[in-house]
Parts: structure tokens; sequence; C-alpha cells
């Protein structure tokens, strides 16, 4: 019965051994070819894939890419998004005690706020701190031009906190993205080695969104 049972097993291999060698040569080949063909974007896209996800974790403050940074200061982009909008509800609120004065840079402003309160990714993170920023600066000077905010010594002590906290809010999200930018530029950098790259999205730098929207260009 032992040998019944190997004699079985030798003859289904030689019959599935048979039937692999049943394919036509020509069809044989066309399949082999199918299937390198298909695996290159495949590899290309793991190896993007995993740049693009190390990129992310820096991004949610999973990892920092640049160890100089102290602890303290190593936190997630989102929160620091959520620094700046803050800031600057704290010049609306100054702002509020002047009424009747600046009123379309604080509307403008308000505005910017919500936005950067909304933003999540870099395109729209970057969009929206420019528009915070150019908000911001506006409305400081027009509280400034319209006021006589430097003559109340308590209120334009306050406006310089204010003023300051937005800076190292803005300071510290720089920072960030430049470390994010950082593994961004080596899938960047993957990116531009695949053969098939034309099939994935191209990896877009933080600075360079920003940049581009200092420049007026998008």
């Amino acid at each position: 019965m032992k040998d019944k049972g190997i004699k079985e097993k030798k003859s289904g291999r030689r019959t599935l051994y048979q039937r692999l060698h049943m394919i036509p040569f020509g069809k044989g080949l066309l399949i082999g070819l199918l299937l390198v063909v298909l695996s290159v974007p495949v590899g290309n896209w793991q190896a993007l894939n995993s740049r693009l996800a190390a990129a992310q974790r820096v991004w949610d403050g999973l990892e920092v890419d640049n160890k100089r940074i102290p602890q303290d200061r190593q936190v997630p982009i989102a929160q620091l998004i959520k620094g700046c909008a803050d800031a600057a509800s704290n010049l609306i609120t100054l702002m509020n005690h002047y009424p009747s004065v600046a009123i379309q840079e604080r509307e403008a402003l308000e505005r910017a706020r919500d936005a950067m309160r909304t933003a999540s990714g870099p395109v729209s993170t970057a969009q929206a701190d420019h528009d915070l920023f150019v908000s911001f600066e506006a409305a400081m000077g027009a509280l400034q031009d319209q006021t006589g905010i430097a003559d109340e010594s308590e209120r334009f002590e306050l406006l310089g906190e204010v003023v300051a906290s937005f800076n190292t809010q803005r300071r510290q999200l720089v920072i960030r993205t430049r470390d994010y930018d950082r593994q961004m530029q080596r899938a960047l950098d993957t990116y531009n080695e695949l053969p098939t790259r034309q099939l994935f999205p191209r990896p877009e730098l933080y600075d360079d969104i920003a940049t581009a929207l200092k420049e007026g260009t998008t």
C-alpha cells in the first residue's frame, strides 16, 4: 500500500509536469513576459510608497528626521497648524476692542484663520498658511495705523505678545515642514529614477508649493 501511494504521487507529479509542457511555447513566453512587465510597476510603486510613508510619518509627528529638534518641539504638523490659527484668533480678539476700524482686514483674517483650522495636507496647509500670514500682517498694520493702540501701553504690550506667539508657531511650522521635505525629497529622488514614473503622481515638496504661492504661480 505504501509503494502504491508513492507511485500515485509520482504519477500525479508527472501529469502536472506534462500539463505544464502542454502550453505552447509562444503562449508560455507571452505569459512570462507579461508577468515580468507587471512586476516592474508593482515593484516601483512599493519603493515609492515606502518613501511617501516615511514622509507622512514626519507630517503626523510619528518620526522626526531632524534629531537636533528638542523633544518638546517634535509635534505633529496638525498641532502647529492649530497653533497658528489660535494665534490669529488672539489678534482678532484684540481687534474686537476697536469694532469700527479695520473691519475688512479683520474679516479677511477670520476667513484665513478658519481655512487654516481645516487645512489637513501639504497643499491646503501651504495655501492656508500663506493666506493667514498675508491677512495677519495686513490686520496688524491696519490696527496700528487706524487706532491709538501704540499709546495704550497694556494693549500695545498684548499686541506684541500676540505677534510673538504667531511668529513662534509659524517658525516651528517651517522647521517641521522642512523635516517633511527632507523625506519627501527622497521620495522625489526615487520617483525620478523609476522607469514607470509616468504611472504615478509626482511627489511635491511643501517648500515648492509655498514658494509658488508667494510668487503667485498657483
